[in-house]
């Protein structure tokens, strides 16, 4: 009788591996010509009371920056995405916490960078706002959605143009955000920029920075002041001749 094409694969490979002292075929050699390893057995799934302590556990690890009990954790089995208090994953009390590194395995491990808590930020958003240089980073490398929003309808860009975050506005408007974006207020980052700001070094630097990438100046707030009435009416003389200077928005 003829062996079915399963035997003879299995029969091959085994061969293989007796000649070779190698595995063949994803089968570990086990030193007896013809032998066959049994196959690592899937890990149980893990019932709930499981997954939420393991949860909670990674949640801790992360916000301390724990680096080697998040691997750890997730290699037994934590769960990635589980939402603790305010509806906070792991990656997300990491940056909440600059904890970078344990950010860092996280995202490795694929933890969603636009997931957002109750507050609806993300880890992208509160990196933005927060001006977590290291982290925003790492969220833009693995697939932040840049166009996102926070609960005041703010892009990650008008709250670092607010606190006057350079180094943040100079990461952020090297992607494609929108830098004349409007939020709930009415404001964009150019507006917030110089409303919040008080026209120190920082806060030119961050107008200029927008000015650059094409910010438009003419975009009034509600009650009909650009930025530039603004910045006069706030006294703010550099900011004041940065806008003035400004030609009109490609």
């Amino acid at each position: 009788m003829s062996k079915s094409p399963a035997v003879r694969k299995l029969v091959a490979c085994s061969v293989l591996a007796a000649l070779l002292g190698l595995s063949a075929c994803g089968i570990p050699h086990s030193g007896v010509p013809g032998s066959v390893a049994p196959a690592t057995p899937p890990k149980p799934a893990l019932n709930s009371g499981a997954a939420a302590v393991l949860g909670e556990a990674l949640i801790h690890a992360a916000t301390v920056n724990d680096t080697a009990e998040v691997s750890r954790l997730l290699e037994a089995g934590a769960p990635l995405e589980y939402r603790g208090d305010d509806a906070r994953t792991a990656l997300l009390a990491a940056t909440r916490a600059n904890s970078i590194e344990a950010a860092r395995e996280l995202m490795v491990h694929g933890a969603n960078v636009n997931a957002k808590d109750t507050l609806k930020d993300s880890a992208f958003l509160y990196a933005g706002a927060e001006g977590l240089t290291e982290i925003l980073g790492l969220t833009l490398e693995h697939g932040a959605d840049v166009h996102a929003t926070n609960r005041h309808g703010d892009t990650a860009l008008i709250p670092a143009c607010e606190h006057a975050y350079v180094a943040t506005v100079e990461i952020l408007t090297d992607t494609d955000i929108d830098v004349d974006h409007v939020n709930d207020l009415g404001l964009t980052c150019l507006l917030a920029a110089v409303i919040r700001g008080d026209g120190s070094q920082p806060y030119q630097e961050v107008v200029e920075t927008v000015l650059d990438v094409g910010a438009n100046p003419a975009i009034a707030d509600p009650k009909g002041k650009t930025a530039l009435d603004h910045a006069r009416e706030k006294k703010q003389s550099a900011v004041v001749k940065l806008l003035e200077s400004a030609g009109p928005p490609s």
